[in-house]
């Protein structure tokens, strides 16, 4: 097959939801009924043709068993492996273990800053679990399209207890940073100020300006910039 047919067919397949989900749901039993030595099938073959039907602008919508819905931008391996998760209603995003550990230690929690908020794969869960007692979930998310997709989620769910920022996690306020890299790949950089930049504040900083004096849960996840937050 030339690569313009098998162009032609893939973008028939993704032009279509049912197709498409038909299509993801036979490479993933296809994953299951083969043995492979020395090759990863999700990266090398199945992941691959996934990624095919979409772009970096496509917005995907998914249900955990739950019941709580995601929206998000197919951009990352996290958006892929969401996509091709078994079972087809996981619950979880992205880290299984990690996602039901920070649920559990939120039982107890009434204050919680998240750094590197994303799409909101663990504010969402989190909010939702203290929503009725008040809890609040301070999501910093310097990502101007994912701390959309984050706000989004938020409505979806019909919470009201997200508070995203768009500043970022670090050891001093009002320095400037700027994102290299892409999407969940993005690592912080210290810079002067310009187009793209943002500001940063610390946790402590933030929480009296907000005037909170007790901090029950941090989550962060904002590659390679945990201590500097922490600091």
């Amino acid at each position: 097959m030339s690569d313009d047919k098998f162009k032609t067919a893939i973008s028939r397949i993704g032009a279509r939801e049912d197709w498409r989900q038909a299509f993801i749901r036979q490479l993933v039993k296809y994953e299951e009924t083969i043995s492979s030595t020395g090759v990863d099938v999700r990266e090398e073959i199945t992941g691959p043709l996934v990624d095919a039907l979409y772009d970096d602008n496509h917005i995907v919508r998914k249900t955990l068993s739950s019941g709580v819905v995601f929206e998000f931008l197919y951009r990352s391996k996290i958006a892929r492996d969401f996509v091709m998760s078994v079972p087809e209603n996981p619950d979880h995003v992205w880290e299984p273990q990690t996602s039901r550990i920070l649920v559990n230690l939120a039982k107890s929690a009434n204050q919680v800053v998240i750094g590197g908020a994303y799409f909101g794969d663990h504010a969402i869960l989190i909010a939702r679990e203290i929503s009725a007692t008040g809890g609040v979930v301070h999501a910093f998310e310097p990502n101007n399209e994912q701390r959309d997709m984050l706000a989004s989620n938020a409505r979806l769910n019909g919470l009201s207890n997200i508070i995203s920022r768009p500043e970022g996690l670090w050891h001093n306020s009002n320095s400037n940073l700027k994102l290299s890299g892409y999407d969940s790949f993005a690592t912080a950089e210290s810079v002067d100020e310009g187009t793209d930049t943002f500001k940063t504040v610390t946790i402590s900083d933030y929480l009296k300006s907000i005037q909170v004096d007790r901090l029950d849960l941090i989550v962060l996840d904002i590659e390679g910039a945990e201590l500097s937050a922490l600091q």
